[in-house]
């Protein structure tokens, strides 16, 4: 049985969505689930950022920001980690 890690985190992340939370901080979540991506993480994250860029285009003042969740579940998360430097 979990321990309610994604249940907070999503929480968290839809915190950061509410209207007054964004006004305040600017910040535009996105949350990705790691086995939805770990066939080829690094195009699946650009295509999340295009997704983003899409929703609202470049804007300095708008902060977007992914959450990738999942990531404890995996064995071998540092190669996932090393390839997110070609993002």
């Amino acid at each position: 049985m979990g321990t309610g890690k994604s249940t907070l985190f999503r929480r968290y992340i839809k915190s950061l969505s509410i209207n007054s939370a964004f006004q305040c901080n600017k910040i535009l979540p996105a949350l990705i689930q790691f086995k939805e991506i770990s066939d080829n993480p690094v195009v699946k994250i650009k295509e999340k950022i295009d997704e983003l860029n899409n929703i609202f285009p470049i804007d300095h003042n708008i902060k977007k920001y992914i959450f990738i969740d999942g990531l404890d579940e995996i064995q071998e998360n540092s190669i996932f980690l090393n390839s997110l430097s070609e993002i």
